[in-house]
């Protein structure tokens, strides 16, 4: 049996004499001596003091090694304690996260990112400096050899920097924020109880279940300590130019904000389309509404303003639902418009040409509608409106016709698109037509030499592209040659 020795070394472990013992157990220091010396066994009833008092059972006192049951024991709780301190970690982690501001949010994710950079520099520039180091030291290698060596150090670095900057940024974090932050809840919950409160109604409460309400809120306790300078500064930097950025987006939402208000204005310019007109209008009060909340969020992230989330997130799915109905009534009033090549101001040129072998017609901008008359020479009848100014040229018989947009008043063009849209009509102001009049003959000898005309083109164009290519060949074959020519030299000057 090992009692003598193991009660002799939990004695010791435990700083006490034997004097002391034998006060605890109720005996005396001789029969605590002659149980160390084994000269003599406790009784049952001692022994179970004995047990009670050092938290063991009775046979790891009588049988097992002490030490190897403690060092067992202690094994069993630095894993237990290692899981409860993790568990924990991550349980004041998220609470305390979860509680913070917003702008305590962003400045937290900020210093981490700043942290983890630095961290990420720094052992970069450590690394080249061992590599550069160590590289000389094993150049005498065979390149397999290095390779290998270096691609183990370098696995093998980045798998320490990986921990080192895990616990570091685990370390600062908890120095920096779970040591100085606490979580404070107070109940507000009202006293169930009221020492008015009579005994029928108190019985019947006790069989209801009550919940109390807790507010929580985040606090420093340090707050001196707990700051790093650079790192606040660093953060206001970003936080300005976070900050400038909304500004400017405000900026362009306070002008578009400007245009729906004018465009709300114009819309009643078009009063007379009816369902058209009040589904526009209903479509740029939602923008109106979508602007607003814009930019309410950005005043309140610009000047830390507090405003009602709620109210703002049911403005912003009302405008939604307004600008759907809109929506809906601008394409039912589109249905009723008819779309008009010309409208009211309509223009006509007529152009007489006299007819000959190799007379040819080409328009740039769409097809030539050729019509069969009694007519000898080459009657051309243009239509287009007035915005548009039709103009040819002659080149060898070849008459191309382009349109060139006229200069008008613009007070003169408005007007005329309010009237048209009044009048339900979409009119393509910028379209034309040509129309060629003669007999069947010349017709035919017309279209033959545009036929040709199109052909001869296109073989120019072939041409155009064989002769870049046969150029871009013969480039090819000299560098080839003189790419030959430094190969053969080269030889000759190596010996091979």
């Amino acid at each position: 049996m090992n009692l003598s020795a193991n009660l002799k070394k939990i004695r010791k472990e435990n700083n006490l004499s034997q004097e002391d013992l034998a006060e605890k157990i109720g005996v005396s220091r001789q029969s605590v001596s002659k149980w160390e010396s084994g000269q003599a066994y406790p009784e049952m009833d001692k022994m179970v003091q004995l047990c009670n008092l050092f938290k063991l059972n009775i046979d790891d006192l009588l049988n097992q090694d002490i030490e190897e049951v403690n060092n067992t024991k202690q094994a069993k709780n630095n894993i237990n304690k290692f899981i409860d301190d993790f568990l924990n970690y991550a349980t004041n982690t998220i609470d305390m996260f979860s509680s913070m501001k917003f702008k305590n949010k962003l400045k937290f994710i900020f210093e981490q990112c700043i942290i983890i950079s630095i961290l990420t520099i720094l052992f970069l520039i450590i690394g080249e400096i061992i590599e550069y180091i160590l590289g000389p030291l094993f150049s005498f290698a065979p390149d397999k050899i290095y390779y290998v060596i270096m691609s183990i150090f370098k696995s093998l670095y980045g798998v320490i920097c990986m921990i080192l900057g895990v616990i570091l940024v685990l370390h600062i974090f908890k120095t920096r924020y779970l040591d100085y932050y606490e979580i404070i809840k107070e109940d507000t919950a009202d006293n169930i109880f009221d020492e008015t409160t009579s005994e029928k109604e108190t019985n019947y409460k006790k069989d209801k279940i009550y919940l109390d309400k807790k507010k929580e809120k985040i606090i420093i306790r340090d707050p001196k300590h707990s700051e790093y300078r650079f790192i606040n500064t660093l953060f206001k930097i970003f936080l300005f130019i976070v900050k400038s950025f909304g500004l400017f987006i405000g900026v362009i939402f306070c002008l578009l904000l400007i245009g729906f208000v004018f465009g709300i204005v114009l819309s009643f310019l078009f009063i007379k389309t009816g369902i058209l007109f009040v589904g526009t209008l209903i479509i740029l009060i939602s923008c109106i509404i979508v602007n607003y909340v814009i930019l309410k969020i950005l005043y309140d992230f610009i000047f830390e303003h507090k405003s009602k989330k709620l109210r703002l997130a049911l403005c912003f799915f009302l405008s939604l639902i307004i600008c759907g109905i809109g929506i809906g009534l601008v394409s039912i009033g589109i249905t009723k418009f008819n779309i008009v090549s010309f409208g009211e101001n309509i223009k006509t040129e007529e152009k007489i040409i006299k007819m000959s072998d190799n007379l040819i017609l080409t328009n740039h901008y769409g097809n030539i509608e050729y019509i069969e008359s009694e007519d000898n020479d080459v009657r051309v009848i243009i239509r287009s409106t007035k915005y548009n100014e039709i103009k040819y040229d002659i080149n060898d018989n070849v008459y191309s016709f382009y349109v060139n947009y006229k200069e008008t008043d613009i007070l003169d063009t408005l007007r005329d698109i309010i009237n048209d849209i009044n009048n339900k009509k979409i009119v393509l102001y910028d379209n034309f037509d040509i129309k060629v009049y003669s007999n069947k003959t010349n017709l035919n000898k017309i279209t033959a030499n545009l036929d040709e005309h199109y052909k001869n083109q296109e073989n120019e164009n072939y041409e155009k592209e064989i002769n870049e290519l046969l150029e871009e060949i013969e480039t090819c074959q000299e560098d080839n040659t003189k790419l030959q020519d430094e190969i053969y030299e080269y030889n000759e000057n190596t010996g091979l």
